[in-house]
């Protein structure tokens, strides 16, 4: 037939593989078999599905995704769970792991949630109604999560968290090894003659604020620093949002730390930006160290030491590893991957 009759077939409405076999002078079965391929797809000439494939791309055809599904094939689908107050960080994390998963002919599905459980259980909902080969899930470290994740996320066989999750032993995960990278600031800082760092966090409710915590105690302790619990500084302000405000700023000066540890260089500008409106030099009276470095905390001046706690690596890791999860047998026990990946010190000026 003429492209125009393929034309004026398309416009009637969605085309289906019916309307397809009719202009290419096949069986349905046949359309299905080239357009769906799977296993035990029967063979068909060279020209056959050239023809098929060419009315195909003319008609724009697009395959019921649910329909493959129920006929054994795939659904190519991906389903990621970031949380919807994410920093740049875990944009980039998310991106990288989208590029391995393009690279492997998969494709994303979102879900956005912060520190609801609910929303978590219905994203993963959706994702198993339509099918989904395998999940990412980098939110779900919030202390109420506890009871719920591992029942939640038992019926997917191909799954991998982001962030090492509050009960290990359930699944695979790539995470950030906080511990270490506290460890690090503590470290450093030390070796500079800082003896009072002060930790300036928010409360906590997330399971690696919890391991910072615990971290930042136990190495001051190993340094000899008494009741280092008095060099903590939980607020509910949520630093990454507004600016900190007189009274906090004053609350952390009375504690006469010599340096500072804070959640990231966001918080670190502002802090400088505070200090130095009260003639408190950074870092020559305080030194601030940022747990997350960001790109643009190489620009300010003085430039910020902080972690680079890889995230574009993170991403990759993980979807290289549910990629390896959905190329196995379905039959095919997972083999459990726990994987810590540890923090660089990038080296500034404000330490």
């Amino acid at each position: 037939m003429e492209n125009g009759d393929s034309t004026k077939r398309s416009s009637r409405g969605k085309v289906r593989l019916q309307d397809i076999a009719e202009l290419a002078g096949v069986s349905r079965i046949t359309v299905s078999h080239i357009l769906n391929p799977r296993a035990g797809s029967v063979r068909v000439s060279r020209q056959t599905r050239e023809r098929v494939l060419q009315l195909a791309a003319e008609l724009d055809y697009h395959p019921n995704l649910i329909a493959r599904q129920l006929t054994g094939g795939r659904s190519g689908i991906v389903g990621y769970i970031i949380d919807s107050c994410a920093f740049p960080n875990w944009i980039t994390c998310m991106a990288h792991a989208e590029e391995v998963l393009s690279a492997a002919d998969y494709r994303m599905q979102v879900g956005l949630l912060h520190d609801r459980v609910d929303l978590l259980e219905k994203h993963l909902d959706d994702f198993y109604s339509r099918g989904v080969e395998g999940v990412i899930c980098s939110s779900h470290t919030y202390l109420n999560f506890k009871p719920e994740t591992a029942r939640l996320f038992r019926r997917f066989n191909n799954l991998v968290l982001i962030q090492e999750p509050v009960t290990r032993g359930d699944s695979s995960f790539i995470g950030q090894d906080q511990e270490y990278g506290v460890r690090l600031l503590c470290e450093h800082l030390f070796s500079r003659g800082r003896r009072r760092p002060l930790l300036v966090n928010l409360k906590v409710i997330d399971w690696t604020q919890y391991k910072r915590i615990s971290s930042f105690v136990e190495t001051l302790r190993e340094f000899g620093v008494e009741s280092p619990e008095e060099l903590l500084v939980l607020d509910d302000i949520p630093a990454e949002h507004r600016q900190f405000h007189r009274g906090f700023t004053e609350k952390l000066l009375r504690r006469e730390p010599d340096s500072l540890i804070v959640f990231s260089d966001y918080t670190a500008l502002w802090l400088m930006r505070e200090l130095q409106e009260r003639g408190i030099r950074v870092p020559e009276d305080i030194a601030i160290v940022s747990n997350r470095h960001e790109k643009y905390g190489e620009v300010t001046r003085p430039a910020i030491t902080g972690l680079d706690y890889h995230f574009d690596r993170i991403g990759r890791m993980a979807a290289e590893l549910l990629v390896n999860y959905m190329q196995q047998p379905a039959a095919q026990k997972r083999e459990l991957r726990e994987v810590l990946v540890k923090p660089t010190l990038i080296q500034g000026e404000s330490s």
